[in-house]
């Protein structure tokens, strides 16, 4: 279980994992074959490695709430064994399964994936986390960045610049928006880009950020008004 845990948080610490690696690997091979919970922790910390190896070192140490999820989900029974809530604009959300070494990217293709829609070079759509000091405010998350190492940055800030402890009722909140718009991606746009484009377009007007007539307001109110009765 030690060993779930464990995860390089510099280059230095990574480069000498990789040369332990293939003894980690066969230390841990001596026990992946038990029909024991040693076992499969032992299988679980395989398939940590592997990926720690392939998608290199991570920048922060673990999250509480990564250490809890290993501590009470029993990882061994999920082949992705974190999983949050992704939210859109039109108050639904999608849970997406992610790993410890996971980047953004790999947990955006997987909800790009699940929800039928484009890349994000398509698209413009990517992941937004919320701010842990200010309610209305989003980041846009960088596509190199590992999902856990996001979660551990935003806990900490909460916790240093906010009350001093962990709060435990409040956990980061992922959005999935458009960022960039360009006309010529509109060709190939699917129906699920275009509802949730019309949902943050419509959230944005109601809180004054999208200038427009009174006439204009009222049309795309009863527009909206029409999409809401359908969806």
């Amino acid at each position: 279980m030690l060993l779930s845990f464990i995860t390089p948080e510099n280059k230095g610490r990574y480069f000498m994992m990789l040369g332990h690696s293939w003894y980690y690997y066969l230390v841990l091979h001596l026990f992946i074959f038990c029909r024991t919970e040693c076992g499969k922790y032992a299988a679980y910390c395989s398939r940590a490695l592997e990926r720690a190896v392939l998608n290199g070192p991570r920048a922060c140490k673990p999250s509480r709430m990564e250490v809890l999820s290993i501590l009470l989900k029993n990882p061994h029974h999920h082949s992705l064994p974190h999983a949050l809530p992704v939210h859109f604009a039109n108050d639904t959300y999608q849970v997406v399964g992610f790993d410890g070494s996971s980047t953004i990217a790999e947990f955006l293709h997987d909800l790009s994936q699940e929800l039928g829609c484009r890349a994000v070079d398509q698209s413009g759509f990517t992941i937004f986390s919320d701010d842990p000091l200010d309610k209305d405010m989003y980041h846009a998350l960088h596509l190199e960045d590992k999902v856990c190492d996001v979660i551990s940055k935003w806990e900490t800030a909460l916790r240093e610049k906010g009350s001093g402890k962990f709060e435990n009722k409040r956990v980061i909140r992922f959005v999935y928006q458009n960022r960039l718009f360009w006309r010529k991606n509109v060709v190939g746009e699917v129906d699920r880009e275009r509802l949730l484009f019309t949902y943050q377009i419509s959230k944005q007007i109601v809180q004054g950020k999208f200038p427009l007539s009174k006439e204009l307001a009222f049309e795309l109110t009863a527009l909206m008004a029409q999409v809401n009765s359908i969806t």
